[in-house]
């Protein structure tokens, strides 16, 4: 009768990533059960991007496969975890290479193959763009840790810098920072 959705490898890839907390919360103290694991920080990246691009209004971009991105974009870590940023940064391409050969090998849709490789290569506005919403998405979840007492401020200021350069690139820049402030008024 075809695969179990049990014994579907994507499903048990999407399994794991609801388990793996997002190392660069527990570093900074914050503690496993309050910790944002990678399956919510995924969860929350693709409803960043639903909302940027409804204000972005623009016609040419493809909402749907944005948010595929978003879902998909950390996959990869449902098989080696989830790097700490300052690690990632000096492995350079070496992760990404890692990821994409794991996620070729593991994972059993062609699907999401072809999607986590566009997304890994960034080549288009969609995988840019979905890039985008995860670092606000980072950047919303430590403003949450931020207000009740966790010393975020160092991925605050490096996500924004990030969010500034890449949506500066994209021309998206005013869009994201009333997106941004939106968000901080919403939480004070």
């Amino acid at each position: 009768m075809g695969i179990k959705m049990s014994e579907s490898r994507l499903i048990k890839a999407a399994m794991a990533l609801i388990s793996v907390a997002r190392t660069g919360w527990m570093i900074r103290g914050i503690p496993s059960n309050l910790s944002e694991t990678v399956a919510d920080h995924s969860f929350l990246t693709a409803y960043v991007c639903m909302d940027l691009i409804s204000r972005l209004n623009d016609p040419n971009i493809n909402l749907e496969k944005t948010v595929l991105y978003a879902i998909i974009h950390d996959i990869g870590e449902a098989y080696i975890g989830d790097v700490a940023k300052t690690a990632s940064i000096r492995l350079g391409g070496i992760k990404t290479q890692i990821e994409l050969e794991v996620v070729e090998r593991e994972i059993d849709n062609d699907i999401v193959k072809q999607l986590y490789r566009e997304y890994a290569e960034s080549k288009n506005k969609e995988a840019l763009l979905a890039k985008l919403c995860n670092y606000v998405a980072t950047y919303i979840k430590g403003m949450e840790y931020a207000k009740i007492g966790y010393r975020v401020n160092d991925v605050l200021e490096s996500t924004y810098a990030e969010i500034k350069e890449l949506s500066t690139k994209l021309g998206v820049w005013d869009t994201v920072s009333e997106l941004m402030n939106e968000d901080s008024r919403n939480n004070v």
